[in-house]
């Protein structure tokens, strides 16, 4: 298994792991260059927080957003932008025992985990979370990543 060490100073996000580098032009106030992550700081630092109980499609003007399965009766899906723009950043939290599925419609989610095309991950247990950043590809790249995420089969 990958470890990445994740080390937060004022507005500077640093990684430090197998598969973090890369030189990207990121947007909405997102900076990415080598193992750095950076963001313009911002009037205050506050994250909307969305519970879900049914399933959702984000859009790209959602980013830097908390997004859960709080109220969730079973199974939830929530899709992300497609493509993603540069930048854009979600994090997911499981907070119920139901499965949480992300799915990227046709683009890619590259983590610890397989990394195929149209396929969702999920994670079913309290606790469970995952911090996704769109990369130049229209993709998406895991930035955090904790516990079980599957990879749907």
């Amino acid at each position: 298994m990958t470890q990445l060490k994740i080390k937060l100073d004022g507005t500077t996000l640093s990684l430090d792991g197998d598969g973090v580098d890369g030189n990207y032009a990121a947007g909405a106030g997102i900076t990415i260059s080598g193992n750095e992550i950076s963001r313009a700081a911002a009037s205050a630092d506050v994250l909307t927080i969305e519970d879900h109980a049914g399933n959702d499609t984000l859009a790209n003007a959602e980013s830097g957003s908390v997004h859960t399965n709080l109220g969730a009766g079973g199974t939830i899906t929530l899709t992300l932008p497609d493509p993603g723009t540069e930048g854009v950043v979600f994090t997911f939290v499981v907070c119920v025992a139901q499965q949480l599925r992300i799915d990227p419609q046709t683009a890619t989610i590259r983590s610890r985990i397989d990394q195929t095309a149209n396929k969702y991950k999920w994670a079913d247990a309290i606790g469970e979370h995952l911090a996704l950043i769109a990369d130049n590809n229209g993709d998406w790249v895991s930035m955090a990543e904790y516990v079980n995420w599957n990879e749907e089969v």
